[in-house]
């Protein structure tokens, strides 16, 4: 089994290994293909849907995913990636004292 939660770990130790650049737009893409593909084998499958409803709620946008919201947020890709990573810490955080 797979855990998008432990991927995404993974991820931020070494980002450019997984992702070729340090842009949100590739990390988005790299995990709908993990997704998609392997969606069958994932253990934490809403983990990314949840994800989403947080950021939507924190950001008050709901009309676009979280990578598009943290874009605009941010001054470009590699500092929306940035951002992603600290929301992802911010969101399990939630998730605890929840």
């Amino acid at each position: 089994m797979v855990s998008i939660k432990e991927k995404i770990l993974e991820i931020k130790k070494r980002p450019a290994m997984f992702l070729g650049k340090n842009y949100i737009c590739c990390l988005k893409s790299f995990l709908d293909g993990i997704m998609f593909v392997g969606f069958d084998m994932i253990k934490d499958k809403n983990y990314l849907d949840e994800f989403q409803k947080y950021i939507e709620s924190k950001y008050g946008m709901n009309s676009h995913s979280w990578d598009r919201i943290l874009l605009h947020y941010s001054t470009d890709e590699s500092t929306a990636l940035t951002l992603f990573f600290e929301e992802i810490e911010s969101y399990e955080k939630y998730l605890i004292d929840d």
